[in-house]
């Protein structure tokens, strides 16, 4: 019996001790134990006691919430609400298999697999958090196990084979990141005949050589292309009086007076990460403008302290965290760098902005206000719109600024010359311009290796675009 149908009939034994309300689900579900959908792979490999697959690319729907499967506000309860109907056609969804799930002792994320005759078209979720990912082709370590016939003891026993897992792979030269993340994909409810669940860990979580040198960058004369640790930079650090604790920012004032000023936001690594700084200082030399990068995440806080992003999302510590990061607090901490200006007696006439991956989106926000005279997005993360329960196509049409895109050929096609964004910013009749780097990963501007040639070309031609449309349009 499929993970979500069996929970389904222990929720509904626990609402009421009479008999009917143990045995309703039964008289609903149709289905064979063991003919669940499930997605197609292949095996790479076979090792000693786990294999690699390869996924095909798939449709799944996911869900987080509360850990525990009693409570209504859980994961598996929005996903089972899916299925049985929450969605635009009220369509009852066919059981499939796995159910993926990545918890705490607080959060869960699941997903569910959507078979393959809706991967077309799926039904849209209308409840709130739930949303359908397509995911590209994905390679993953599994190893197999025999669940517990004790519920309480079902995550206990696959904590137990992720370690196994990870010593198999450590035998084999195998090293993971040290944040890694391995995903629970159950198959079967504990009372099962057919006992079989599986404990994954993707592939891109194992250290390459190129992951090993990916953040080590030699010290190079032109400053965006230093990083923050290796040089002395230009710009001074001042404190604000600020919630949820006082904020700082970097400020590097030009060589000559100037009344116009360019907001940095930073990435979801935070203030800290890669040549941030570096960036800044060149950002002022070029245009002669003041430049403020603010931390918005406080005390140099990022991602990486909870548990990062893997293949399939960011870990439960993180979306708790990164669920503080709402639009009305990014836009307070902009006010923020406003009146610190002003207190300061500096009189900028007009600000633009820049930002890298979740620091795109908190510019796009910046760019509905009129405040913002010009803003430029480098491989923007705009899926935090959608990611905080929101539509991505009112964010982007309410936009009142002219907007550079700068994407990386890894990026979604949404973000590419002539995807959403561009057409919703032209519907509404805004000036946009997109320039696709196609040879970059996500994150490269202020975090790529400029050893490598074509990342130091990019780089430079990002800053210079980045230049030229604020110096234009501010």
């Amino acid at each position: 019996m499929h993970t979500i149908a069996a929970y389904a009939i222990i929720l509904a034994s626990t609402a009421s001790f009479s008999a009917n309300a143990y045995v309703a689900p039964l008289k609903t579900k149709k289905y064979v134990e063991g003919n669940e959908e499930w997605p197609d792979y292949k095996v790479l490999e076979t090792m000693n006691g786990y294999e690699l697959r390869r996924y095909e690319p798939s449709v799944w729907t996911t869900a987080i919430g509360s850990s525990s499967m009693w409570s209504a506000s859980g994961a598996f309860q929005q996903l089972f609400k899916y299925i049985s109907g929450e969605n635009d056609r009220n369509m009852k969804i066919a059981m499939t298999a796995p159910v993926l799930s990545v918890s705490n002792s607080q959060q869960e994320r699941q997903w569910f697999f959507m078979p393959k005759k809706l991967h077309s078209n799926p039904p849209v979720p209308t409840g709130y958090g739930v949303k359908n990912v397509l995911w590209a082709p994905l390679d993953v370590y599994v190893v197999k196990y025999t669940p517990s016939v004790n519920m309480m003891a079902m995550k206990r026993l696959a904590k137990q084979h992720e370690a196994k897992l990870v010593k198999l792979m450590e035998k084999d030269g195998l090293t993971l990141n040290s944040n890694f993340i391995g995903m629970s994909a159950e198959y079967n409810g504990p009372w099962s005949t057919m006992h079989k669940n599986e404990v994954w860990i993707t592939a891109d979580q194992v250290i390459t050589k190129e992951d090993q040198d990916n953040f080590t960058e030699p010290e190079n004369s032109w400053p965006a292309l230093e990083l923050d640790s290796d040089v002395e930079n230009d710009g001074i650090e001042v404190s604000v009086l600020a919630q949820p604790s006082d904020m700082n920012i970097y400020h590097v004032q030009p060589e000559q007076p100037s009344n116009k000023a360019i907001i940095v936001n930073h990435d979801s690594v935070g203030i800290n990460s890669g040549r941030n700084r570096a960036i800044c200082d060149q950002l002022s030399r070029d245009t002669g403008y003041h430049v403020l990068m603010p931390d918005f995440f406080r005390n140099g806080d990022g991602v990486l302290n909870y548990g990062g992003f893997t293949a399939y999302g960011m870990t439960p510590e993180g979306f708790a965290w990164f669920s503080q990061m709402t639009s009305e607090r990014v836009l307070s901490d902009t006010e923020l760098v406003f009146d610190y200006m002003k207190n300061a007696g500096f009189e900028i006439e007009s600000y633009g902005s820049t930002g890298y991956c979740f620091g795109g989106w908190v510019g796009f926000h910046q760019a509905t206000t009129s405040k913002i005279s010009a803003h430029v997005s480098a491989h923007p993360s705009l899926q935090s719109e959608e990611f905080k329960g929101f539509g991505l196509e009112a964010l982007v049409k309410a936009v009142k600024s002219p907007v550079l895109i700068l994407p990386a050929g890894t990026d979604p096609d949404d973000v590419k010359e002539g995807g959403d964004v561009e057409q919703w910013l032209k519907f509404v009749g805004q000036k946009v311009e997109v320039f696709e780097f196609p040879e970059m990963r996500h994150g490269w501007v202020p975090r790529g290796n400029v050893s490598i040639p074509e990342v130091e070309r990019d780089v430079k031609l990002a800053m210079e675009k980045t230049v030229e449309f604020l110096m234009e349009n501010m």
